[in-house]
């Protein structure tokens, strides 16, 4: 069975990016995403704003995940799936701190922003295959941060294969580019062993189309079967670009 998933940093909705504000966008990213259907949307930099908006607007999915404030507000990183494929057989979610079930901390080396990871395990298809899908978002400021969050994403899985034999997904906005220490962590993780699909993209970041050097930060990860090459959605109107990332789609076979 074929399953396809996107990593889609939004970029919140602030106005100094103008014309790229994020409300200005959403009728090309609701298009897109009417037009490609992928299955599972991992999604970062979810205000509370835009989390209604998701839930408003894609009717077909199911949208899950809180904020990363003590008070489950602030930004999201909610993961969405296709209501007519999956269902949803556990939720949850923890902070990427030395405390990661209490709501709202993050690291003494860090910037003021607390971290998160959004997990689920979802059942495919008739036969109720489970999926079990992790989403995050590494520190922008401190590489000790990114280290050490990506190790608490990994120690997360690596305890959940010791109960649940199922393939996973690890996706999301690293704010690392593929030599940095934790993404190599990623990459020589073998509990269970997984393997950077969108390996053959070299850029994610673009600033909305103002930077000449783009970087490659964002990524999933998986211990599944790959189905053909990884791809950048690149789409833009006029000058209106989907996000400042290019959303990376990847199929997986399980």
């Amino acid at each position: 069975m074929e399953v396809s998933i996107l990593t889609f940093n939004l970029r919140t909705d602030v106005r100094v990016d103008r014309e790229n504000y994020f409300f200005n966008r959403t009728p090309l990213i609701l298009e897109k995403i009417r037009r490609e259907k992928p299955d599972i949307i991992c999604c970062q930099e979810s205000t509370v704003r835009i989390s209604a908006w998701l839930r408003a607007v894609l009717v077909d999915y199911t949208v899950v995940g809180v904020g990363r404030g003590a008070d489950y507000r602030d930004e999201a990183n909610p993961i969405c799936f296709r209501n007519d494929r999956f269902s949803l057989f556990s939720l949850g979610q923890f902070w990427l701190s030395e405390t990661p079930d209490i709501p709202g901390t993050r690291y003494a080396d860090q910037s003021d922003c607390p971290r998160i990871c959004t997990y689920a395990t979802l059942l495919v298809g008739d036969d109720n295959r489970p999926l079990r899908v992790y989403n995050t978002h590494l520190d922008h400021i401190s590489e000790s941060a990114r280290l050490l969050g990506m190790r608490r994403v990994l120690d997360k899985i690596s305890d959940d294969s010791r109960h649940t034999d199922a393939p996973l997904v690890l996706c999301g906005d690293m704010n690392a580019e593929p030599s940095e220490k934790c993404i190599d962590e990623a990459k020589r993780f073998d509990h269970p062993q997984i393997s950077d699909l969108t390996s053959d993209i070299m850029s994610s970041f673009h600033d909305f189309g103002r930077l000449d050097r783009q970087a490659k930060i964002d990524y999933i990860f998986s211990d599944a079967k790959q189905i053909g090459e990884s791809v950048a959605w690149a789409d833009s109107e006029n000058g209106i670009y989907l996000s400042d990332h290019y959303p990376l789609l990847a199929k997986i076979e399980i």
